[in-house]
């Protein structure tokens, strides 16, 4: 019998959260009376699809007459790059659920955690291939039979956002594509549509100039809609902030109107749980995309709390490398305040060089000379892209002339600084890490032969702690290029040294 049943009070038809393929059945609400088995027989109260199941003295039997058992992997999050799948996946971690992150989807030695975080490698991918990617990853997930899956997207729209919400809804075949990228605790809000970044529409930040996936418009319907042919319906702050039924009212009337893609205002955190219960509310099934802040309202209706308070730092003082391949003017201000506090010693890496077979090597090797003198000195050390105008410039003009486009240009940049950052980690015994972007921060894992990573714990909102390795294990905070004000760099390397 399964874990949690009580034959004798659970007798009829309830419906089982699992199963992605189970067909359309019937709306129904658990009752009160089976809230025990919210962490047992049914890991979380409303995961993926429903499946029809007749309980009676041999638990619960599914459709295919199948005894249910408990599922390893309860959450599955699909993420286009590696911070998104990390800042995700940390969510389940504070409220209490063991979550891994994995950079290879092949299906082979996949971490046994109540949560896996995927990293499809994807943001820059021609949409054509992320598509693939994730239609592909959703086949390998079947058999798992996750109860709850999660496409993580950017929170300012990045990548290939269409093809991939457009894989994942054929795979997965819910009744609702629910879409909220809002994270407002991290300054991304959405109003009437419109996405901001602190208080700024999404088409006057760095987003707009990303050397990789430019995003042109700040209205979420409106750029969903050059990249999918399905129809989009929009759901306003004005009707999320009613109560849940007048929401929920509104999703199945665009559902039912032809429009089974749903995106979402919210403007703080409060709007982002409304949001989860509105669609719970609709009796729709639903398949959940957003940032890891809609990720993080999803996650704590699945039984548990977030924990209280954050871990205290991780240890004593010892020198630290910081690794920022991202080269948004956010990232620049914040390298800039710790270099001219004097407590980090900066090396900036010139991208024209980088992408020289002649220079590449002469130039990582000038670079790594200064970071280990400075490491043997005691001092931490920045390891860092230049963001001058005039070397971005020159970088592009050099890819051109080698017919590497802007993605393919950013994808040998990752590469040189990841090899470059294993190197000095291996030489120099480095054991403490930060990490600044998806790409930088994917690039330094798989250099040093790593392809898995444990999350830890949230050091700030967005910012996971994460450890990777044996015997003496690796810590190293990540974040994405876009998060964060002036003095997060400072505070994550006083947390991971205690000064």
């Amino acid at each position: 019998m399964a874990d949690g049943l009580e034959p004798s009070r659970m007798t009829g038809t309830v419906f089982f959260y699992a199963g992605f393929r189970a067909g359309l059945l019937q709306n129904t609400t658990i009752s009160s009376q089976y809230s025990e088995l919210t962490d047992k027989a049914l890991p979380y109260e409303k995961g993926y699809v429903r499946m029809s199941c007749k309980i009676g003295n041999n638990g619960i039997v599914g459709r295919s007459g199948c005894k249910a058992g408990r599922r390893t992997m309860k959450i599955a999050i699909i993420a286009d790059d590696l911070t998104g799948a990390s800042d995700t996946g940390i969510q389940a971690v504070v409220r209490g659920i063991p979550a891994a992150v994995r950079l290879r989807a092949d299906g082979s030695a996949w971490p046994e955690r109540e949560c896996v975080a995927f990293d499809t490698d994807s943001r820059s991918d021609s949409p054509e291939t992320a598509r693939r990617k994730v239609a592909e990853l959703c086949e390998k997930l079947l058999p798992l039979d996750p109860g709850l899956v999660y496409k993580k997207i950017d929170s300012t729209l990045r990548g290939n956002v269409g093809a991939e919400i457009d894989a994942a809804y054929d795979a997965l075949k819910p009744d609702v594509l629910v879409i909220a990228p809002a994270y407002p605790d991290n300054g991304r809000t959405v109003r009437d549509g419109i996405l901001y970044v602190d208080g700024v529409p999404l088409h006057q930040t760095d987003a707009a100039r990303d050397p990789k996936t430019p995003v042109r418009h700040s209205h979420v319907p409106t750029w969903l809609g050059s990249q999918t042919k399905r129809k989009t319906g929009h759901v306003s702050a004005d009707v999320i902030k009613r109560e849940s039924g007048a929401a929920a009212e509104r999703i199945r009337e665009l559902v039912a109107g032809g429009c089974p893609y749903v995106t979402f205002d919210a403007e703080c955190g409060d709007d982002l749980d409304r949001i989860v219960n509105a669609v719970h509310a609709s009796g729709l099934r639903a398949l959940w995309c957003g940032s890891a802040g809609l990720a993080g309202a999803l996650f704590g209706r699945q039984g548990r709390s977030p924990r209280d308070g954050r871990m205290a730092g991780i240890g004593e003082r010892e020198p630290l490398l910081l690794v920022a391949g991202s080269i948004s003017e956010r990232t620049r201000n914040q390298l800039d305040r710790i270099v001219r506090d004097g407590d980090v010693a900066g090396i900036e890496l010139a991208s024209s060089r980088l992408l020289q077979v002649a220079d590449e090597e002469a130039e990582i090797g000038r670079a790594c000379g200064q970071v280990t003198a400075a490491l043997r000195e005691g001092k931490h050390a920045a390891l860092f892209l230049s963001s001058r105008a005039d070397e971005i410039e020159r970088a592009r003009e050099l890819g051109a002339r080698l017919n590497l486009d802007a993605k393919a240009v950013g994808r040998r940049l990752a590469r040189a600084l990841g090899n470059a950052a294993s190197g000095l980690i291996r030489e120099a015994g480095v054991r403490k890490l930060v990490l600044v972007g998806g790409d930088t921060t994917r690039g330094v894992l798989l250099s040093l032969g790593f392809d898995e990573l444990e999350l830890i714990d949230e050091v700030e909102s967005g910012v996971p702690l994460i450890r990777f390795g044996t015997g003496r294990p690796i810590h190293a905070v990540t974040k994405s290029g876009g998060f964060g004000d002036e003095r997060i760099l400072q505070r994550l390397i006083h947390y991971l040294t205690g000064g």
